[in-house]
């Protein structure tokens, strides 16, 4: 019997908009002007897991970058990047 699913993972992940849609509600505030959020995913996050969201504000005011990682790995002391991105306020793209 193969331990590991049909992408070759050995634990369920988290799916990655599941993850972009939670960072996307911490990132923007209530009542926020139109945001632009980017994000890039970095690596699976398998369930169960810890992760810490972090957020640095641009210098500007005018939104910032925020981060999901897991927790101290091997090669990896601040946590696995799981993803990363930005969100700028007050712009629009169609």
């Amino acid at each position: 019997m193969n331990p590991r699913g049909p992408l070759g993972f050995t634990r369920a992940l988290a799916h990655g908009m599941w993850t972009f849609a939670h960072c996307a509600a911490e990132a923007v505030p209530p009542g926020a002007a139109p945001v632009r959020l980017t994000a890039a995913f970095r690596a699976p996050a398998p369930l169960p897991a810890a992760v810490t969201y972090t957020w640095r504000d641009a210098p500007d005011g005018t939104g910032g970058t925020f981060q999901l990682r897991g927790g101290p790995a091997a090669g990896h002391p601040e946590g696995r990047a799981h993803m990363y991105g930005t969100a700028t306020y007050g712009t629009v793209t169609r």
